[in-house]
């Protein structure tokens, strides 16, 4: 969706919206006429016994009860179009770059020891997570979180295919977001209680919380059949059926918390199901081609069916809520534990298809998500070429996903299993540079499009040591901590598996001799064939290994250019190593050297 067309569709959510309200208006007033109508219809058929007033009351009752009917559809109508309205703001606020503030941040999903996520920006405020997600259920929120933390390798393929037939209906998008929106979202926390406690209940395989239930379903109403039998033969007196009636009654009255209990967990259950199958007839509309969405489809096929005989059940037992109608339904045929029986009969048929349901719900959800990129910013994204092999990274025009698309700026880069050594000044964009790289990595083995007019990449194991700080409750400094981040890197290596390795600013915890002996040590272990290793550094004297025959890596730098005191940046890496340097101006900048002491420490400087 191009700004242009977000826009239109925003503005026909807005006067769908109106015309939604406008047809609101008339089922309301009509509900008013029809009960004018009513109040009319008895005023003159009591009076003057004029049976077309009678007419005109029963006439006015039964479009009285229509017109409610309607005006409830109307009012989830209008639900629907705000929601639609809501999703279409998320997708115009992204492509502004003012999604800072969307609420699902997947702040949950950050782990102390996950070095990958906190270094990339997975989760958290300003992360991918917070960008691309259009989950809005626990499974979809956890399926994505998987995707972009451990996907299954192997089945980039099918996700890929699976993500850009979903791409092709934004309309369809749009729908299947909406209705997963929920006016009474719940701390994360006690929605994933609910959930887990739903599953649980769902799963229960029938083991009804009413003790004996067959017994008193089934048994009770057969003893009082067969006494009304015997009564009507004479063999029996007609109190030993009346003692059944109240016995079956009392029974329900004793077990009534229970049976509030399984009351409320299936109440519960039929309102979750409820919207799921609005969702679950979304997705079963289109004709989809890839096996991931036809198998997807081919297992909700019985959603239907499954949902409905629920919804049968539960308007079974609402028959409670009619005093008139609950005494003799309890007294003869103990209605509440013959509901119970069914229900249970519903969990061993379908209890284990509604975890299936569940689970492929949030699976769409996070392949939605996937392709948020390319639903906003279509120009700049590309599905990515996975390459056997490896290690190899081809880039045309990658950009950073999560930077400003006013301003952002895209870099062609191409490396194979080699070690490049990467200079230049503060804030040139050397960090930046890494992360565009494994951000779009790590969407596209998640299956997703990336932020690239073209993108080739084989798999990899991604390692990173980028936001290395203090452990206190540790007792590990950031030194240290990068030490054991850079061991677990070497450890690895010795597997031989592909990996991409991204450490920036290596050992900047520790002065410079230090740092440099340790640097060039710790690089000569990160440079093996199947390794792809990116090291940035202020230490020119690093470069060096390039021509070493251990490394056999490469130099590549970041510059600036000065327009008076300002620093300026182009943010394009070139080859070679950087000839400049900006620190002291920087510091001249904020007050903190002064151009006088700024020319004698040349002066110095050249001296020596």
């Amino acid at each position: 969706m191009k700004p242009n067309e977000i826009e239109k569709m925003l503005n026909d959510a807005e006067a769908r919206i109106a015309a939604e309200k406008r047809r609101l208006l008339l089922w309301s007033n009509g509900r008013l006429l029809s009960a004018l109508a009513v109040l009319v219809g008895l005023v003159f058929g009591i009076r003057n016994d004029f049976l077309p007033g009678y007419v005109l009351a029963a006439a006015g009752i039964i479009c009285f009860c229509y017109l409610v009917f309607r005006f409830n559809q109307q009012q989830i109508a209008i639900e629907l179009a705000q929601n639609r309205l809501q999703v279409l703001k998320r997708y115009d606020a992204r492509s502004k770059g003012d999604w800072y503030d969307f609420t699902d941040d997947g702040a949950s999903y950050v782990r102390k020891d996950d070095f990958l996520s906190s270094d990339l920006d997975l989760f958290g405020p300003r992360s991918l997570y917070q960008y691309i997600s259009v989950a809005h259920t626990i499974g979809g929120r956890d399926a994505l979180m998987r995707l972009l933390t451990r996907p299954n390798l192997n089945l980039i393929g099918e996700r890929q295919a699976s993500v850009l037939e979903l791409l092709r209906d934004d309309e369809l998008a749009v729908d299947f977001e909406a209705l997963g929106l929920s006016k009474d979202r719940r701390r994360e926390d006690d929605e994933r209680k609910a959930e887990e406690k739903l599953r649980r209940y769902a799963t229960g395989k029938g083991n009804s919380s009413v003790p004996q239930l067959k017994l008193l379903a089934v048994g009770m109403p057969v003893v009082t059949l067969l006494l009304a039998v015997t009564s009507f033969l004479g063999v029996t007196s007609w109190m030993m059926v009346l003692y059944c009636f109240f016995l079956q009654i009392i029974a329900s009255v004793l077990l009534s918390g229970t049976l509030q209990t399984e009351k409320e967990s299936v109440m519960v259950l039929a309102r979750r199901l409820g919207r799921a199958e609005e969702r679950i007839n979304v997705i079963l509309a289109p004709d989809f081609q890839s096996a991931y969405l036809r198998e997807m489809q081919k297992q909700l096929a019985n959603a239907g069916e499954g949902i409905r005989a629920l919804n049968r059940i539960v308007n079974t037992w609402q028959l409670r809520e009619n005093f008139v109608l609950y005494l003799p339904l309890v007294g003869l045929l103990a209605w509440d534990f013959n509901c119970c029986l069914a229900l249970d009969g519903w969990r061993k048929k379908y209890g284990a298809s509604f975890t299936l349901w569940m689970d492929w719900l949030g699976e769409v959800e996070a392949l939605y998500s996937l392709g948020t990129l390319s639903r906003v910013r279509p120009d700049e994204t590309t599905v990515p070429e996975i390459v056997p092999g490896g290690p190899l990274l081809e880039m045309d025009d990658g950009k950073h996903p999560l930077l400003d698309p006013r301003t952002v700026v895209g870099n062609d880069y191409t490396q194979g299993g080699d070690t490049v050594i990467i200079t230049g000044s503060n804030m040139s964009g050397k960090s930046t540079f890494m992360r565009t790289l494994a951000l779009n990595a790590v969407l596209a083995y998640a299956g997703g499009t990336v932020m690239a007019k073209r993108f080739r990449i084989s798999p990899m194991h991604i390692f990173t040591s980028m936001r290395v700080s203090d452990d206190v409750s540790e007792g590990i400094s950031s030194f240290y901590g990068e030490i054991l981040r850079i061991k677990q890197m070497v450890t690895w290596s010795e597997q031989k598996k592909p990996m991409l390795v991204l450490v920036d600013e290596i050992f900047k915890g520790t002065n410079s001799a230090d740092r440099i002996i340790g640097a060039q040590a710790a690089i000569r272990k990160l440079s093996h064939p199947w390794m792809m290793t990116l090291v940035t550094t202020h230490d020119f004297e690093l470069c060096a290994l390039a021509d070493s025959p251990e490394v056999q890596g490469k130099n590549y730098h970041f510059e600036e250019h000065y327009e008076g005191d300002v620093i300026a940046f182009d943010y394009k890496i070139r080859p070679g190593r950087c000839k400049t340097t900006n620190a002291q101006h920087l510091m001249r900048i904020a007050g903190l050297l002064d151009a006088e002491t700024l020319e004698e420490e040349k002066e110095d400087a050249h001296v020596l």
